[in-house]
């Protein structure tokens, strides 16, 4: 009898416990939507012909959408699969890739890089032996900021450019946070050869495939990549004079490999975001151990950037950078070329992060989606914080000191 009386009184709770959780999950959509609706806005702001824009919020994707035009003359609009190169977000790709290695047994942070690349050929032989992937991948080498990046500019290959690495002058090894493109380019002969193969294999391998990455590579400028993927954004740079949007050439950065020569797509890099908020697993495959993913946040030397708040001092970690945002720490990798710009982030607190990719090398519209995100997923800051770091430039252009 009590059973049959605790009946209504359980249906009751499930049916509350049912129009709560359908009430929450209508409210999370309805944030999304919001931001959703302040993107375009500012892409027309910034004059940012066209991006791609992936968020994912509490481990659940909620937004994987293309924005404007990835081609201004032909009128062609950008969707989520649309391919962008992605710069120096290679990095951080890389670094990950590293870390199914450590987590395999097939590579320690930590063992001097020579041991995978017994090529590593540098200026002072105590650094070429004692220098480590950590250190690489964090550019605490030694080597000095984009020294060397002139080699690649100046039509050199990768052959030519790792023989080249001898003769640059290295200063502050582990003592100062210096940006080193041919660091990276080092780093993954290091993993390719702990993966007794190619850097560019072991991304594919380790990450693209077991992710379903299928519209990425390691190679942007690859003909054979090219050929098979029409969709991809024209590179453009906003004329301040001229006051239009001009295109620019897309950048053959292969020279340095893994520092920035990727593409991919924001339906790609969700998936990546999926793994990287859901302790290393997707599709319930473990990619990376979690701790793994922690070791490759984990600051290992100061740097010069603190984020969008302005603070003197972040950190650089393997292939990433941190700063603190509303005192939560944001893990974040960006990156420019000729025409084309693009940021990861991610909240490791909230296990939220966004994508952005974009076809301009102008960083403002990057920067003012990434900081609403933020401020989506940490609350405000009470500051003005794209009006801090974007707009002059802008209301200067547009003649108005209205936001958007």
């Amino acid at each position: 009898m009590r059973l049959f009386l605790l009946l209504p009184v359980l249906a009751l709770m499930i049916f509350i416990n049912s129009a709560c959780t359908s009430a929450a999950e209508i409210a999370v959509a309805d944030k999304w939507q919001r931001f959703d609706s302040e993107i375009s806005p500012r892409l027309a702001y910034f004059k940012t012909p066209g991006a791609a824009v992936a968020v994912v919020d509490n481990g659940k994707l909620v937004l994987c959408k293309g924005y404007g035009l990835r081609n201004i003359n032909k009128k062609l609009p950008v969707d989520e699969r649309t391919c962008f190169q992605l710069a120096s977000i290679s990095k951080f790709i890389l670094a990950l890739t590293a870390g199914t290695l450590v987590d395999s047994g097939a590579l320690d942070w930590n063992i001097p890089a020579k041991r995978y690349y017994p090529q590593l050929d540098l200026s002072d032989a105590k650094v070429e032996n004692q220098a480590t992937l950590a250190d690489l991948l964090s550019h605490q080498s030694g080597l000095k900021s984009f020294d060397g990046d002139d080699w690649s500019a100046a039509g050199y290959n990768k052959t030519e450019i790792l023989a080249r690495t001898k003769y640059l002058q290295l200063a502050n090894f582990r003592t100062r946070a210096q940006y080193s493109n041919v660091g990276f380019l080092l780093a993954g002969e290091a993993v390719g050869g702990a993966y007794s193969s190619t850097w560019e294999q072991a991304v594919t391998d380790k990450l693209f495939k077991p992710l379903k990455m299928s519209d990425s590579a390691t190679h942007s400028t690859n003909p054979a990549y090219l050929s098979t993927h029409s969709n991809f954004a024209k590179h453009y740079t906003f004329d301040f004079c001229k006051k239009v949007n001009t295109p620019e050439p897309m950048t053959n950065f292969d020279p340095l490999g893994p520092a920035g020569t990727m593409a991919s797509t924001a339906s790609d890099m969700s998936k990546l975001l999926l793994m990287l908020t859901n302790g290393g697993y997707y599709d319930n495959q473990q990619i990376l151990r979690s701790s793994t993913i922690t070791d490759i946040y984990t600051p290992q030397i100061i740097n010069t950037y603190g984020g969008p708040e302005g603070f003197s001092n972040g950190n650089n970690g393997l292939g990433c950078n941190s700063y603190l945002f509303n005192n939560q720490t944001v893990v974040e990798k960006d990156g420019v070329l000729n025409g084309t710009c693009s940021v990861i982030s991610l909240i490791p607190a909230t296990n939220s992060g966004i994508v952005v990719l974009c076809n301009t090398d102008m960083i403002d519209f990057r920067g003012a989606v990434r900081e609403l995100f933020l401020e989506y997923v940490l609350g405000s800051t009470g500051r003005n914080l794209q009006e801090i770091n974007y707009f002059t430039p802008w209301r200067i252009e547009s003649g108005s000191s209205v936001s958007y």
